[in-house]
């Protein structure tokens, strides 16, 4: 079974310190929202993005992809 699950880094400490220091460097502060997942391979992956909104619709597109990993023995004739 597939599952991503959205991590909110608004209150992790190195978070707030890279968007103090990106605030005052006058650049936009890091992406807030962190997508994980596994993929087929076992493998972590995330995406970061700014908003929940667009984090809940990358985990919906995700589950929604994702297709089981399969190994299907081929007849070669």
């Amino acid at each position: 079974m597939f599952h991503a699950r959205i991590e909110d880094r608004g209150n992790h400490a190195d978070y707030r310190a890279a968007a103090d220091r990106a605030r005052a460097a006058g650049r936009t502060p890091p992406a807030r929202y962190r997508v994980r997942w596994r993929d087929e391979a076992g493998r972590s992956r995330s995406l970061s993005l700014p908003s929940r909104q667009l984090a809940s619709a990358a985990a919906d597109g995700l589950s929604r992809d994702w297709r089981p990993l399969t190994l299907r023995a081929r007849i070669w004739s």
